[in-house]
């Protein structure tokens, strides 16, 4: 199960809040996703936060942590999932009622995808999902002005 809220134009997530199933993909080995301690409670954190600034809440997507079911074939890791389980997965399904909801408003969105890092030696807690942004917004200066904002 997933909690999921539909408050803002900026959606906050974290995945890999609860043990999930990975893997399905053309070749891919399935395995158990380990749980990101503490992703899903600086989500929900961070989409409180902005209502200072928007005076309203952010929007979040975080899995419930006390009534998923072990073995549920919906916990699937959404960065995994194939063509044929998208449909089923409350995540999903949760990321484009979303998209939806703001499209036909004419409000621009911004999605914001935590994932902890707690368990690297030396490397970041926190990784922040970028990726779709730089893909959605090319970027008319030179590589290098753009990369460099992208890491600040």
């Amino acid at each position: 199960d997933i909690v999921f809220s539909l408050s803002g134009p900026i959606l906050f997530t974290s995945p890999h809040g609860l043990n999930l199933v990975r893997g399905g993909r053309d070749g891919e080995r399935r395995r158990i996703h380990k749980r990101e301690r503490f992703s899903s409670e600086l989500t929900l954190k961070l989409a409180l936060y902005v209502q200072e600034g928007l005076g309203s809440m952010g929007s979040f997507v975080v899995w419930n942590r006390l009534t998923a079911q072990r073995g549920d074939p919906r916990n699937l890791d959404p960065n995994y999932l194939t063509q044929a389980q998208s449909p089923w997965s409350p995540w999903h399904q949760a990321l484009h009622l979303f998209q939806r909801h703001f499209q036909e408003a004419g409000v621009p969105v911004l999605h914001v995808d935590l994932h902890g890092k707690v368990d690297r030696k030396d490397n970041l807690d926190l990784d922040v999902g970028l990726g779709p942004m730089e893909q959605l917004w090319p970027s008319s200066r030179s590589d290098a002005t753009a990369a460099a904002e992208v890491a600040a």
